[in-house]
């Protein structure tokens, strides 16, 4: 993951790893993890209010059908 993480930003413009730069910052600022926040994007993309519900649906239905 690292690999591919190193050559997809040796992609990009000094300008933009700038902005991300400063985006992370201040996410770490509000204590705020990225992946997280990725995680509960999708989630929200199929209809759960956060990673967290979906992935108590996941559970509760896993135990269902045992």
């Amino acid at each position: 993951m690292e690999t591919y993480a190193m050559g997809e930003l040796s992609t990009y413009s000094e300008k933009t790893l700038a902005c991300l730069k400063a985006c992370y910052e201040t996410l770490e600022q509000q204590e705020k993890h990225p992946e997280v926040l990725q995680m509960d994007y999708m989630a929200r993309c199929y209809g759960y209010q956060s990673a967290e519900e979906a992935e108590q649906w996941l559970r509760q239905s896993r135990s269902q059908s045992i």
